[in-house]
């Protein structure tokens, strides 16, 4: 039988507890490869998106910006036009 899978604010709560013990471990955000996909790797080895490729937050991504008290980043658009250049 396949082990019971918590849905809804317990996951997030238990989410938000452990990126929350890898921030106190000192660990932070860092970038996947060559994408603007952003993560931070948990104690348990766990690496967790936190920025997807397009700089949109994922549930863990908006806890950990949370916890830090800032907004999320935002990607610079390479497509666009410099102002004032």
């Amino acid at each position: 039988m396949p082990p019971k899978v918590i849905r809804g604010r317990r996951v997030m709560a238990n989410m938000q507890n452990k990126i929350r013990e890898a921030m106190d471990a000192g660990r932070t955000a860092q970038s996947r490869g060559k994408s603007e996909a952003r993560f931070i790797e948990l104690l348990t080895g766990e690496k967790v998106v936190l920025q997807n490729n397009t700089g949109q937050a994922t549930e863990a991504g908006q806890a950990y910006y949370g916890i830090l008290g800032v907004p999320v980043p935002k990607l610079y658009n390479y497509e666009e036009p410099l102002i004032n250049d």
